[in-house]
């Protein structure tokens, strides 16, 4: 079963790019950034010894630019979140993006999320992703302008800012300070 469920993740990833579903990222200040991208597990594989979805590069934004996901898979899970050029994805200090395309009821699911950095203490973080949202206009969407806010997940098994669309493109907006959304 589990060599299957590879089998079927792999195919995907090679028809990555007929699905369409990508993330596009909009740096609306001076600092280029990194997105650092986290692969979620394939459902349906073992939780004892998971296979996961296709590992992503890290994504390039430049200053005042815009950067974009490769195609992502069929179901693809995945997480993310924005860092400072040449810095460490292993910073726990950053919001996250977290979504599935086509996933429950063939929609897609996105929220952000601070539970680490609540959890761990650290405060509120500001140059970050303050926005993530449908591509195709406002809403649905999560996050703030500036943080705290009550827009994202804080805390663990809080489902409430889990926000779905029918669309297959979405947009992270990433900014130092406060910022809009548009």
């Amino acid at each position: 079963m589990q060599s299957l469920v590879f089998l079927i993740a792999v195919l995907f990833s090679l028809l990555s790019s007929a699905f369409g579903n990508k993330v596009i990222f909009i740096n609306k200040d001076s600092v280029p950034r990194t997105i650092c991208w986290y692969p979620g597990a394939v459902p349906g594989s073992d939780p004892a010894h998971p296979i996961y979805f296709p590992k992503i590069p890290g994504t390039y934004v430049p200053a005042f630019g815009h950067g974009e996901s490769p195609g992502i898979v069929h179901g693809g899970s995945y997480m993310f979140k924005s860092i400072y050029l040449g810095g460490d994805c292993s910073n726990m200090n950053n919001v996250e993006g977290e979504f599935t395309f086509n996933g429950h009821e063939g929609k897609t699911w996105f929220n952000l999320s601070a539970v680490k950095s609540y959890e761990r203490g650290l405060g509120d973080q500001h140059s970050q992703i303050h926005f993530f949202r449908v591509a195709a206009g406002l809403y649905p969407q999560a996050g703030c302008s500036s943080f705290p806010c009550d827009n994202l997940y804080k805390f663990h098994n809080d489902d409430t800012h889990t926000l779905n669309t029918e669309q297959s493109e979405l947009t992270a907006i990433i900014c130092n300070g406060s910022c809009n959304a548009d």
